[in-house]
């Protein structure tokens, strides 16, 4: 049978390929668009909250207001008159938009509630990975602009192309792995190397030397799509 048969693999729906790509690289349906958008929620909360503290200048004038005398009654009426009631203005999300783009941090976050972690390829913590792709990494998440795919490794040997755009998984060589990822980079892709233990699934059980496999490598074109 054609290890490809084994491979989870979902397609594009919307604009939800975030949602694709992180089931797609753990191979099965970890997330929805909801999970995700509570993720965003939660991140907006705490970074509006690090937004919202006093500088050191505004508790100094807060302090000064405090220590300073009673206004009078006549500057009470007036400031009461002047703080007319309204409504606090909608804050876009920094994190999601209304048509299922979500962040890097969100992506990132979903993958930290599972015991890993995304690092961007370059950094020095993952040299090795740079320098040879193929051998010193098990999984990568690509992102530009409004897109996201996965490339994994299954059983510790078949690299395959999880785009959501494209019709079927795409087994890459591991020679023509290193040139992918280049060709993203220069589309403008931001590579992250995926570290941690990701969870065993059926493809990784699956006999990736069959003739199926090889013709599948052979045939695998070039481009995200």
């Amino acid at each position: 049978m054609n290890p490809l048969s084994f491979v989870y693999h979902e397609k594009q729906v919307a604009h939800l390929c975030a949602v694709h790509c992180l089931n797609n690289l753990l191979q099965s349906d970890y997330f929805t668009a909801a999970d995700l958008a509570d993720l965003a929620t939660q991140l907006d909360a705490s970074e509006h909250q690090v937004l919202a503290r006093p500088s050191a200048p505004a508790a100094d004038a807060a302090a000064a207001a405090a220590a300073a005398p009673p206004p009078t009654a006549a500057a009470r009426l007036l400031a009461a008159m002047s703080r007319a009631p309204q409504p606090p203005p909608a804050k876009p999300s920094e994190n999601m938009d209304d048509s299922g783009n979500f962040s890097v941090q969100v992506v990132s976050r979903a993958l930290e509630a599972l015991g890993l972690e995304a690092v961007p390829l370059g950094a020095e913590s993952v040299a090795a990975v740079a320098t040879d792709p193929a051998a010193s990494a098990d999984a990568f998440i690509c992102n530009f602009e409004d897109h996201w795919l996965a490339l994994r490794r299954f059983g510790g040997k078949q690299w395959v192309d999880l785009n959501s755009l494209v019709a079927r998984p795409r087994p890459l060589s591991e020679l023509y792995l290193g040139m992918y990822i280049d060709q993203l980079k220069q589309d403008g892709y931001s590579i992250f190397v995926v570290l941690g233990t990701l969870p065993r699934c059926d493809a990784d059980a699956a006999d990736w030397s069959s003739a199926g496999a090889a013709a599948g490598v052979a045939a695998a074109g070039a481009g995200a799509a």
